[in-house]
């Protein structure tokens, strides 16, 4: 059986990801679409920008302003900040408005019933 170093794994475990990004960048520059390279270990805050807390359940926590939603979603919310994308909808979510359940916790729930 043929031993290999962890470093070796490493690297022929990466290579297809790196010749991806390097056909991307490829790809993008015949077109004219410049690639922004963003951090994929980010957990700030869509609306106020602090640190977020991370639930097991997959949902992530503000405790400066309780913004509270699946992980998935907030990842999204940070990537168009980033992006040249306008957003044509507020990050802020009303009172009183019903929601996706999908954005929605426990604690806006109760919030609505009272």
């Amino acid at each position: 059986m043929l031993r290999l170093s962890k470093e070796l794994k490493r690297r022929l475990n990466n290579w297809w990801f790196k010749k991806f990004l390097a056909q991307l960048n490829y790809k993008a520059k015949w077109e004219g679409i410049e690639v922004n390279a963003v951090n994929p270990r980010g957990s700030t805050c869509p609306i106020c920008g602090s640190r977020l807390k991370v639930y097991l359940n997959g949902q992530v926590k503000c405790r400066s302003c309780s913004y509270y939603v699946d992980r998935h979603v907030t990842a999204c919310l940070n990537l168009l900040k980033v992006s040249d994308v306008r957003l044509l909808f507020s990050l802020e979510r009303p009172l009183g408005v019903a929601v996706s359940p999908a954005l929605t916790s426990v604690s806006d729930e109760d919030k609505l019933g009272e």
